[in-house]
């Protein structure tokens, strides 16, 4: 017949003006959309950049602030916000320069906490004599033999504590670390990591200053308490070494291993209940020892 048969059409377009809008919308969007998550990582990074660091080598940060929000680090260090306190020299302190860094605090903290009355009392303690201070004056340590005894110089100075701290090398070439035996056992375990880190001159410096003032530390407790350890002892060494107590961080050359021993005895005559320039002064002792035993007294 005449008639036409009219077939509905597969596609039909609504509005083509429509869809371009809308694509153009998503575009905006997802166009914000990035520029904003950029801002946010861009902020991120920004405050992490500029967050105080601590630790060995400061590679460490908000370390303690879960711990800050439950009053713990109150117990665990003297520095009474870590998180937000930086070191001395440390990046991002020029920032805050009108604020006081850990160093800084640290000081002025301690002359407020010397007790010159204190001090005086156990003068006197040396003189009329102390069960606890004599035990500790005569204590013959495990890191010192008995041909040690006789023959160590009673004038020990800072300068060869010093010299001997130069000396000592970190490298893995000296053979009298390990025994053969020890070094056969080591051979046969199994490692995850066969590249050593390498540390610069500056690192390993910096990291034998921290080691100073822990041994400090360490010594004047093992003297103190005849070599067995009281439930105080993780609070004597830990308040002792400006390394643990305010999270020290040594830069040197401009820190000095004299530095490092005069904080560690100032600390010795402000906090312990012993405060006695003289049993410092044979913990200082202690420590040149200790350092010129090598890595394996230490």
């Amino acid at each position: 017949s005449g008639t036409m048969n009219s077939t509905k059409p597969l596609v039909e377009v609504i509005d083509s003006d429509c869809d371009a809008d809308d694509e153009n919308k998503k575009n905006r969007d997802n166009t914000s959309s990035s520029s904003a998550s950029g801002e946010v990582m861009k902020d991120l990074l920004s405050i992490n950049e500029t967050r105080p660091t601590y630790g060995l080598f400061q590679r460490f940060s908000n370390v303690f602030r879960d711990y800050a929000r439950e009053g713990l680090v109150h117990e665990m260090l003297e520095c009474p916000n870590p998180d937000e306190l930086f070191a001395c020299g440390e990046e991002g302190d020029d920032q805050h320069s009108e604020q006081l860094n850990r160093r800084e605090m640290r000081l002025e903290m301690e002359n407020e906490k010397f007790d010159s009355d204190r001090y005086l009392n156990d003068l006197c303690v040396e003189e009329e004599g102390d069960m606890i201070f004599d035990a500790a004056m005569m204590m013959v340590p495990h890191w010192i033999s008995a041909t040690v005894v006789a023959s160590q110089n009673s004038e020990e100075s800072v300068e060869n504590i010093t010299n001997r701290l130069d000396k000592l090398s970190t490298s893995e070439t000296q053979s009298a670390f390990f025994t053969s035996e020890e070094s056969h056992l080591l051979a046969t375990l199994p490692s995850k990591n066969n590249n050593p880190v390498q540390l610069s001159v500056v690192e390993k410096r910096a990291a034998l200053l921290t080691l100073t003032d822990i041994l400090f530390a360490y010594a004047y407790d093992h003297r103190t308490t005849d070599g067995d350890p009281t439930v105080e002892s993780s609070w004597t060494v830990m308040i002792l070494s400006p390394s643990l107590a305010w999270l020290e961080n040594y830069n040197p050359p401009y820190d000095t291993l004299v530095d490092v021993v005069r904080w560690s005895i100032r600390r010795s005559i402000i906090y312990p209940y012993l405060r006695s320039c003289t049993l410092a002064k044979n913990v200082v002792e202690d420590v040149s020892v200790i350092f010129k035993g090598g890595r394996r007294t230490i």
